[in-house]
C-alpha cells in the first residue's frame, strides 16, 4: 500500500507541505542581505527557529523514518523494489531547502 502510487503521492505530498512550512519558519530568523557582515544584535534568532521551524522538521524527520520502516516491512513482505526515484525527489527537496535556510540564514 506504500510502495503504489497513491501510497507514494500521500508520502510526497506531506513532505512538500511540510518543506514549505519549514521554510517560512525558517524565514523569519533569515538575515538581510544588506546586513551581511554587520554587527547586528540577533540572540533570539535561535529561539525563533528552535521553536518555530525546528518541530517541523524534527517531525518530519521522524515521520519519515516511520515511513521508511513500514515501507521496508512492505517491501520485504510483497517482494517489490524501493521507489529510488520518489526517495531521490524527497531527499532533493529537504536537502535544498537546508540549504537555502542555511545561506538565507548567513544573508545570501
Amino acid at each position: 500500500m506504500l510502495l503504489t502510487n497513491k501510497g507514494l503521492t500521500g508520502w510526497m505530498l506531506p513532505n512538500v507541505l511540510a518543506s514549505a512550512g519549514f521554510v517560512h519558519l525558517a524565514s523569519w530568523t533569515w538575515l538581510e542581505p544588506n546586513l551581511r557582515g554587520e554587527n547586528v544584535a540577533r540572540a533570539g534568532d535561535a529561539l525563533v527557529w528552535g521553536f518555530g521551524a525546528f518541530p517541523v522538521l524534527a517531525f518530519s524527520a521522524v515521520a519519515n523514518a516511520i515511513w521508511f520502516a513500514f515501507a521496508s516491512q512492505e517491501r520485504r513482505r510483497n517482494g517489490v523494489v524501493w521507489p529510488v526515484p520518489s526517495i531521490i525527489v524527497v531527499a532533493a527537496i529537504w536537502i535544498s531547502v537546508l540549504v537555502v535556510d542555511h545561506f538565507r540564514g548567513l544573508g545570501f
